[in-house]
């Protein structure tokens, strides 16, 4: 088994960081679950190494893995580098995937989300891993979000943003280019305190693209854009973000929008 290097320790603290991560074009996947979870994703060709501690054991259903690809560490230096209080003695390096601008567009979907400024890992992480289970394959995020691929994201979404394609979008102006090319029909706004309800909007998820902003502002002003909302007949102020989008997601499901094949 070769030696875990000083260059590729050096390489790992970084990647805690945003500028690292950019710099190495790698990322961090911590933990045993969200290991097996990158495994058996389709990028698992996109693993650099993993790092496992001297006293790690791998379960049984763990995912094979070639060993030269894999380096021990003690224990007290493993924790030393990650970011996880209490670790689970595993990680995995890999490639990030690239996620330059592009255009929404809709294909054979029949609907799309598009994240807006959303600022915090665990909301993030949570969307995705709910995209996921639904089977959504893709997701929109403007620029300025939070990362997708740090470390803290991938873990609150349990490596789900390995089975995703997401898409980065300058901003909210991009979707009036794609709706003057006929290929989105409907631009919804999500909204806490007006709208229609998204229990009744009969075309919510034919050929539209759903915008959530962050809890502290919600989304921008989008021209043409409808708003919709969630009824609240306690009179909350509003629901968590991850929450309003698993509710809306869900609703997809309902309405047999989102199945399975």
């Amino acid at each position: 088994m070769m030696a875990f290097t000083r260059k590729k320790e050096q390489v790992l603290k970084s990647l805690y960081t945003a500028h690292g991560r950019k710099k190495h074009d790698l990322c961090v996947c911590e933990g045993v679950r969200a290991c097996r979870e990158f495994l058996l994703s389709p990028l698992v060709k996109s693993l650099d190494f993993m790092l496992v501690s001297d006293d790690f054991n791998f379960p049984e259903n763990f995912p094979k893995l070639n060993s030269e690809l894999i380096f021990r560490i003690p224990n007290t230096d493993l924790k030393k580098i990650t970011s996880t209080k209490n670790s689970q003695g595993i990680l995995i390096v890999a490639k990030r995937p690239k996620n330059d601008y592009k255009q929404i567009i809709l294909g054979k979907d029949p609907f799309a989300v598009l994240l807006e400024g959303i600022s915090d890992p665990g909301n993030m992480g949570t969307i995705l891993r709910t995209v996921k289970a639904v089977g959504l394959k893709k997701i929109y995020l403007t620029k300025g979000s939070v990362d997708p691929f740090s470390e803290k994201v991938i873990r609150s979404a349990m490596a789900a943003q390995f089975f995703l394609d997401i898409i980065i979008i300058e901003n909210c102006d991009t979707m009036l280019q794609v709706v003057n090319i006929g290929d989105v029909k409907n631009i919804w706004r999500t909204d806490c305190h007006k709208g229609a309800s998204l229990f009744e909007v009969e075309d919510l998820f034919d050929k539209s693209v759903i915008v959530f902003g962050s809890e502290a502002t919600g989304t921008s002003e989008i021209i043409n854009s409808k708003a919709v909302t969630i009824p609240m007949p306690g009179n909350s102020e509003s629901i968590n973000l991850a929450q309003s989008v698993t509710v809306f997601l869900f609703e997809a499901v309902r309405r047999k929008i989102l199945r399975k094949d």
